[in-house]
């Protein structure tokens, strides 16, 4: 079950700016779920107080975003990661995939799980694997192997600053934040998928139409 988040103190930042290689090319984000393209499905689904800065060369989208664009363009997650903080001015920062259709059902746990660990409130975030002590930097979803997803996460914001290089063009993101205090939340599996092929945005569709 998805739960409200219990801050607006956050900022979600949406990486729009991959190469679609394997979908075949075109802009995977534009791609049709239900009658919504992907990103639009995505944002519809965050809560429309929070502050969202997509990332990527900019696009007509449902909802009001904020455009940057890493630099220089397409050199990867986390020169987009670092564009997007740029513009960030909250407490706490989601960071998403623009290819996820389904990701937003389950940044409202990752935020509360990290907001209560903050907190002290152990007792609110007890579904969060890897014992990090009483400070945690972020929380990242487990897809179904128990993996954790670094683009679909919630982290605070100075922690994510912090480890930030200062030439990030072409830099791992797992490599990068290993230094982050991460728990991982498990949530519901296809909200970790990402849309890579045609095959995934036939998963995906058929998701839908059984739910």
């Amino acid at each position: 079950m998805t739960h409200a988040p219990e801050t607006d103190d956050v900022t979600a930042i949406v990486l729009c700016g991959g190469t679609s290689r394997r979908f075949g090319g075109g802009d995977k984000t534009t791609a049709q779920v239900d009658g919504e393209s992907i990103l639009d499905r995505l944002l519809l689904g965050l809560p429309e107080r929070w502050p969202v800065i997509c990332v990527g060369m900019s696009r007509p989208t449902a909802r009001t975003v904020i455009w940057t664009r890493e630099d220089p363009p397409r050199s990867g997650p986390l020169a987009g990661i670092a564009a997007g903080l740029a513009e960030s001015r909250t407490r706490y920062t989601v960071v998403l995939a623009g290819d996820q259709p389904f990701a937003a059902e389950a940044v409202g746990d990752l935020v509360a799980a990290l907001a209560a660990a903050d907190d002290g409130l152990h007792d609110r975030y007890t579904a969060c694997r890897k014992d990090t002590g009483s400070r945690i930097d972020g929380v990242q979803a487990l897809d179904s192997a128990g993996e954790h997803q670094p683009l679909l996460a919630a982290y605070r914001t100075q922690a994510l600053r912090a480890v930030m290089p200062a030439d990030a063009r072409d830099r791992g993101v797992r490599r990068v934040l290993a230094p982050l205090r991460c728990a991982g939340l498990d949530v519901a599996g296809h909200t970790t998928w990402d849309v890579d092929t045609t095959d995934d945005l036939a998963r995906a569709r058929q998701h839908v139409r059984r739910t």
